[in-house]
């Protein structure tokens, strides 16, 4: 992976790990982080990425041309 996209990416958070959010709304509505320190880890350790790049998870979320919005988390 490119460095910039590691940058963009958006991991599956653990809020354990996240000290410096307020988690005013963890597990509820938001379960990403952009700090790859504060991610779940999978079973090899390595950071769960649910998106790769930022503008992947805003086009999954912007409504589309027909008024839709997708939801892929």
């Amino acid at each position: 992976m490119k460095e910039h996209q590691k940058e963009s990416a958006l991991y599956l958070c653990d809020p354990s790990k996240n000290v410096t959010c307020q988690k005013s709304i963890c597990q509820s509505q938001c379960v990403l982080t952009i700090k790859v320190e504060c991610a779940k880890a999978d079973a090899d350790g390595s950071p769960v990425i649910v998106y790769k790049n930022r503008m992947e998870a805003l086009s999954s979320i912007l409504p589309k041309e027909n008024g839709t919005a997708s939801h892929g988390v």
